[in-house]
């Protein structure tokens, strides 16, 4: 579909073949039965309601009503992956570009990691690509007010607050250097900051702390981290010149590079907290890797940045295919 896209380079066929693919994915999210890492957590928390006392509060509305209505389980996840799906179709359409091509970075990526997975921090992330466009418009009632209810699912998406502030034109050298340094000083005392969180909250953020340190391999997770979001920025910069002419294209890249300074200064710390942190800056790669196709004038150069995606994304998928929380089965009967 994300050639047929490329080829055509027809707005109309982007729609349709983003929906389709969008589809696929709410019936894959939807229909699964023990697949993913908190799969049992999510559960336990459906068919005992009480047991998510811990959780925010607006997930655990929606949990403890479908709950209590007795609606199926599967059901459950196919409101919450619907919901998510829409929102996130609404951010791509805002933003004007190629949908498929977009829909294959988020599928190989936070897809997988999070409506799989992480439910609460998806409908977090979702919610927050859909205020993005009164942070563009400049409402910022309507921004932080969207943000505050995407908090209610998960309390991570209050840093996406930061989003609003970012400089939508050029930044200068000081802005960078005041963020490396806010980024170093949130490096060194990450430890005394996550035990305050833990001491004064339900969220035990030690445990994310200090159970990553316990991976072997993750200097080389974190260089091939890099290398990846490396190209989004080298594929930017390659085509800027028609890029830059495209709404906010600015603001996005300046985003993403924020979402790149969170992930450079906490991943060696803690990969969880990277990820979870930077993912509401880093999902905005989909944009700028769609928006490079979009710019291309010939068929060929929208062809190539395709294969890059399809490349990128094929060897995300390889690590999630050896997972043994994400084989698949299908349909839970509860």
């Amino acid at each position: 579909m994300a050639l047929i896209e490329g080829i055509t380079f027809s707005k109309r066929i982007s729609a349709l073949g983003a929906t389709l693919a969008f589809i696929l994915m709410i019936v894959l999210a939807s229909s699964r039965n023990g697949v993913g890492t908190d799969w049992e957590a999510y559960l336990n928390f459906y068919r005992s309601p009480q047991e998510a006392y811990g959780v925010e509060p607006g997930y655990r509305f929606f949990n403890s009503l479908f709950s209590d209505l007795g609606v199926h389980y599967n059901l459950f996840l196919f409101f919450i992956n619907c919901t998510c799906g829409i929102l996130i179709i609404f951010f791509l359409r805002y933003l004007g570009v190629f949908c498929v091509s977009a829909a294959i970075i988020y599928y190989s990526d936070l897809f997988l990691y999070y409506n799989l997975s992480g439910v609460r921090q998806a409908i977090a992330t979702a919610l927050t690509c859909f205020a993005f466009r009164y942070a563009c418009s400049r409402h910022p009632t309507k921004f932080l007010s969207l943000i505050a209810i995407a908090a209610t699912f998960h309390v991570s998406a209050l840093i996406a607050s930061l989003i609003y502030f970012i400089p939508r034109d050029k930044m200068n050298w000081y802005l960078y250097a005041i963020v490396c340094a806010v980024g170093l000083i949130f490096y060194s005392y990450l430890d005394p900051i996550a035990a305050w969180i833990t001491e004064n909250s339900l969220k035990n953020a030690t445990y994310y702390v200090s159970h990553i340190q316990k991976y072997e391999n993750i200097q080389e997770s974190y260089f091939i981290g890099l290398a990846k979001r490396s190209i989004v920025l080298i594929v930017a910069a390659a085509c800027w010149r028609r890029l830059s002419l495209m709404p906010h294209s600015r603001y996005v890249l300046n985003i993403y590079i924020s979402g790149l300074l969170i992930y450079l200064f906490t991943y060696l710390t803690s990969a969880d907290i990277a990820v979870r942190l930077g993912s509401y800056f880093m999902i905005f790669d989909m944009v700028i890797f769609s928006a490079a196709i979009w710019s291309q004038p010939k068929v060929l150069g929208r062809l190539c940045l395709i294969a890059i995606i399809v490349f990128m994304s094929a060897y995300k998928l390889t690590a999630y295919a050896d997972d043994p929380y994400y084989k698949y089965s299908i349909f839970f009967q509860l």
